[in-house]
């Protein structure tokens, strides 16, 4: 067995094992075997990049190869980088896109990851799996309009896999509320969920808080299968803090709020947006009578739930008389994702299946039917696993303006060592 290594800081490593029976190198062969091995030795070293003599602080590092992303302080996962498409910054945050090879197009908002400073062949991985000849639907497909979206080294989205994301943000609430007319959006740059939310013919008003324009307008200028919705008329788009925005509109105005923001990082913008104060003090007074609140969670996994999803849940049951939590594997977060949906009154109930598919024909949603959403689907999403349901009932941290709970990695403040503090950035 011939094993050839390099580790660059732990940034790279690539391994490959050629075993080589003893009969097989039998003499006369044992001298030709040897000298095969050498040749792919010396192959493997002269294909891997050169090391990377400054090593960034950001949770995602790009090499000339692969793009890692840190899950955990001793656990990340890797993405081919075919190439880097855009990079730019605006004062929250950084922007990149990235054609990654699982994922296609992959676009980050956040910590700035490194263009490769030149391009080198890929080293052959002869048992890497084939793309696939026949995906199941034409949004599995890997083409050069897909991107994916990261917030502070974080993937956010992916549009191999956005379709899933945004139809469970968006419409299991506005399918549950009878007659949903004004909707608010708290972050949303990237435009998909205004997009799922334009979708519903119902709607009349759809106001849309980001705080970072830069990112809008990125997402507006590289993502074509959000433009419509950013150009729509019912639309109203503010760059501008979420939390205040939204304080300014009168009591009861909305029928569902939306929170597609980045996930809780200690130093990131948008903790303040998962309080009990802002639940209690701004939500929770903003909707209507039958409004509905909805928010990302969060990893919902057996070994990541508890990092946010159960106490964004507690904080919200806290406040809210019915909270419904679903969750559902996302294969571009490399874990299971979990949202949660809150009534504003008590008689709120989940729709039966039979009563949500019937919605789901009435309400008349423009466009091709969900392609994911019905349901059996939902019910399916609420039925929880046994662990995930103790930690739920065990958990009793609740959020609060000085007291909160973070997932992996640091906010571009916190690594940057300061900077202008902000709600209502996109998030997942």
């Amino acid at each position: 067995m011939a094993s050839i290594k390099s580790d660059d800081g732990g940034r790279q490593q690539y391994t490959r094992r050629l075993w080589v029976s003893e009969r097989a190198l039998a003499s006369p062969q044992r001298a030709r075997g040897r000298a095969f091995l050498r040749a792919v030795a010396a192959r493997a070293f002269s294909l891997l990049p050169p090391p990377l003599a400054h090593p960034s602080p950001a949770t995602t590092t790009l090499t000339t190869q692969q793009l890692e992303e840190d899950l955990a302080d001793d656990l990340k996962w890797t993405m081919q980088v075919k190439e880097v498409l855009f990079s730019g910054k605006s004062d929250f945050q950084e922007v990149d896109l990235i054609h990654t090879g699982p994922f296609g197009r992959v676009s980050f908002v956040g910590r700035q990851a490194r263009a490769p400073p030149s391009p080198r062949p890929p080293l052959p991985l002869p048992f890497s799996r084939p793309p696939l000849q026949n995906p199941p639907t034409p949004k599995q497909q890997t083409t050069n309009n897909q991107q994916t979206l990261f917030l502070d080294g974080k993937v956010q989205s992916s549009e191999v896999d956005e379709w899933v994301y945004h139809e469970l943000l968006v419409h299991p609430s506005l399918l549950h509320h009878p007659n949903p007319k004004r909707v608010f959006i708290a972050g949303g740059g990237e435009g998909a969920t205004a997009r799922e939310v334009l979708r519903h013919p119902t709607v009349e008003q759809l106001v849309m808080v980001d705080i970072d324009k830069v990112v809008c307008d990125f997402c507006r200028a590289h993502l074509p299968a959000n433009a419509e919705a950013f150009a729509s008329p019912k639309l109203t788009l503010i760059n501008e803090d979420a939390r205040a925005e939204l304080a300014k509109f009168p009591d009861g105005h909305f029928d569902v709020i939306i929170g597609d923001l980045a996930d809780p990082l200690d130093g990131g913008p948008c903790y303040q947006l998962y309080t009990r104060e802002f639940y209690e003090t701004v939500v929770k007074a903003k909707l209507a009578p039958g409004g509905i609140f909805v928010t990302q969670s969060g990893p919902a996994g057996v070994l990541s739930a508890t990092e946010v999803f159960t106490c964004i849940n507690a904080t919200m049951k806290s406040v809210f008389p019915v909270v419904v939590p679903y969750t559902q594997h996302m294969p571009v977060f490399c874990d299971v994702w979990g949202w949660n949906m809150a009534f504003r009154d008590a008689e709120g109930r989940v729709l039966t299946t039979e009563e949500l598919d019937a919605r789901i024909q009435e309400r008349g949603i423009a466009g091709k039917p969900l392609e994911f959403l019905d349901g059996e689907t939902f019910s399916g999403l609420r039925t929880l696993n046994k662990p995930l349901r103790l930690q739920l009932a065990e958990e009793t941290q609740v959020y609060s303006a000085d007291c909160g709970r973070f997932i992996h990695g640091k906010g571009s403040a916190a690594n940057e060592g300061g900077g202008k503090a902000a709600t209502g950035v996109n998030g997942k």
